[in-house]
């Protein structure tokens, strides 16, 4: 740095005038390269955890339809039989404004304590692969 006193003035403005240009540009290239290098850095993680997560198969897959279908059934019991051919299910019927529904279900002791006549909402659960229903819960309703 000696040598820097023996420059005349106009030089030694020049000079420092260069190392602050280089300085200043050293700054902005390490900036840019740490921008650049955190692009690449968060592009790879990306494509080395979406491989993974591919090959893992550990995103989220669309829900499998329904296996049970939920239905509840409203109105007057008229009572609890059995078919007398094949197949020998046992079925309830209800009526609502009107209109009698035969329901197949399979057999329960759920519905022994229901009077004929009385208005009723029954809950029932429906496989999908079978005909008949599964009776939940039977809750005595008033009019």
């Amino acid at each position: 740095m000696w040598h820097i006193f023996a420059l005349p003035p106009l030089a030694r403005i020049l000079e420092l005038l260069g190392i602050v240009c280089v300085a200043i540009l050293g700054w902005l290239k390490r900036r840019a390269i740490a921008t650049a290098g955190g692009a690449l850095r968060s592009t790879a993680s990306e494509r080395f955890w979406g491989y993974f997560r591919k090959k893992l198969q550990t995103d989220t897959k669309p829900a499998a339809p329904a296996m049970f279908t939920e239905k509840t059934y409203t109105g007057i019991f008229h009572g609890c039989s059995q078919y007398a051919n094949y197949p020998h299910e046992t079925c309830f019927e209800l009526e609502q404004d009107g209109m009698i529904t035969k329901v197949p279900i399979f057999k329960t002791n759920m519905l022994t304590g229901v009077q004929h006549g009385q208005f009723v909402e029954i809950d029932t659960r429906a496989p999908a692969s079978l005909r008949a229903e599964i009776v939940l819960r039977v809750r005595h309703k008033r009019q």
